[in-house]
């Protein structure tokens, strides 16, 4: 039989070492990194979406400029004194738009035309969408800031969802590819090896 002859052992050996080098060779680390990008090793790659996204002024940034303008408004200010101490006390292109939202409207310019003439990014187009209808509904514009937030807040959590999913369907490709050549040495190659030995050794006649 195949595992009592030593030449067939050797060729098995032989196989099983030549599969873990091209497992070894094919394995898709520098695919990882291209799918997730971020200098500094895995510990970078590991730190939250929200982390990046809230130094950058992405939706997560925006969101807690909303909050505290949100609060401001809570806490007794006019809308111009809110957006006057978001301007000073944030930072980032929200924080800006609040700003010009604060001259305009301490220059006496109605709130609906101020929010008009400060459009900026995505972000603070929805705020400005938001407070449209907050004024033409009559509902607390605090109110319709905190749920904006938490909307930017919800759908940078699924867009993080759906990137982290497309991720896995992009690896699995590649450790497919990997480990088939290994199946294929391990699996196929040993059986239909030793059917030919059997073969010529004239054990199946």
């Amino acid at each position: 039989m195949v595992g009592q002859d030593p030449r067939g052992c050797a060729m098995l050996t032989v196989l099983a070492l030549l599969a873990l080098a091209a497992a070894a060779l094919c394995w898709p680390g520098t695919y990882l990194t291209r799918v997730i990008p971020g200098p500094g090793g895995c510990a970078a790659k590991s730190r939250p979406a929200y982390a990046a996204n809230a130094r950058e002024g992405g939706p997560y940034g925006a969101a807690a400029v909303f909050d505290v303008f949100a609060a401001c408004l809570r806490a007794g200010l006019s809308p111009a004194g809110a957006a006057g101490a978001v301007a000073t006390t944030q930072q980032g292109q929200v924080a800006a738009f609040f700003g010009r939202i604060s001259n305009l409207l301490s220059l006496g310019v109605d709130e609906e035309t101020a929010w008009t003439s400060a459009e900026g990014n995505p972000e603070t187009d929805a705020f400005i969408r938001a407070a449209q209808r907050s004024a033409r509904a009559g509902t607390p514009l605090a109110e319709a800031v905190s749920e904006l937030a938490a909307e930017l807040r919800q759908n940078a959590k699924d867009k993080s969802a759906e990137k982290a999913q497309r991720a896995g369907v992009l690896i699995a490709g590649p450790l497919g590819l990997c480990f088939l050549p290994s199946f294929m040495c391990l699996g196929i190659a040993p059986v239909v090896l030793g059917l030919a030995y059997q073969l010529a050794q004239g054990e199946l006649l």
